[in-house]
Parts: C-alpha cells; structure tokens; sequence
C-alpha cells in the first residue's frame, strides 16, 4: 500500500507534466500506447534506478531551461517565472526557491537542485 503522503506527491508531479490535464503524459517511447497512465507513473518512480537515471536528469534539464540568461544558473525571478507558468502560486514559489538555495546565494545551480531532488524523491 502506497503511504497517502507519497501518493499526493506522486499526484501533483503527475498533474504538473499532463499539461493539457486529459489524464495521461504523452511520450510514445514510454510505453506501448504511447500514454503513461497515472498508475504507470507512479510504479516506476517508485522504482530507484527510475529516479536517478530518468526522473532527477529529466527535472534538472527542466531546471536548466528556465536559466534565461545563459549563465549556468536560475535566479530566483527565473525560478519564480517557471513555476508560475506552472500554476504555482508565488508565494509557493518564493518558499521552495529558500528549501533549494542551500548556500543562500539567490541562485540554484545544477549540483544544488540535484541535491534537493535526491532528498526528495528519497525521504
């Protein structure tokens, strides 16, 4: 049995990559319709060997793409504008940007996010 806490988190990631909201993330090598159902999704980010080959090297490019300026690094104004355009409230927003900058320096780098996801994904 899946600890609710775990499923909510499972949930909201899932609903974060199905941007048109139809129930299913779209990637024709994931699986064999061409659909990842929420049940496939969370079976294998249930799985190690998922997380750190496939789901943390996946948001790290992600995070990469919202570096606007080219200089190897999110501020928290990019971050903010990432994740509004996911629907994250700013508030929201502006307090996960504080649990992710662990040095304090107003910028998230990629060994920093890195660091951050495996503590998430892993506790």
């Amino acid at each position: 049995m899946v600890p609710q806490a775990e499923r909510d988190h499972f949930q909201t990631l899932f609903r974060q990559l199905d941007t048109d909201g139809d129930g299913k993330i779209a990637q024709v090598d994931l699986d064999q319709d061409g659909t990842v159902s929420a049940r496939e999704f969370v079976t294998a980010y249930r799985r190690p060997e998922f997380l750190e080959r496939t789901a943390i090297p996946f948001e790290v490019a992600v995070l990469e793409m919202s570096d606007e300026d080219g200089d190897g690094r999110v501020s928290v104004t990019e971050w903010v504008a990432w994740q509004q355009a996911k629907g994250v409230p700013v508030h929201e927003a502006l307090a996960e940007f504080g649990e992710i900058d662990a040095d304090d320096d107003g910028y998230l780098g990629r060994s920093e996010y890195t660091r951050y996801l495996e503590t998430r994904y892993k506790s």
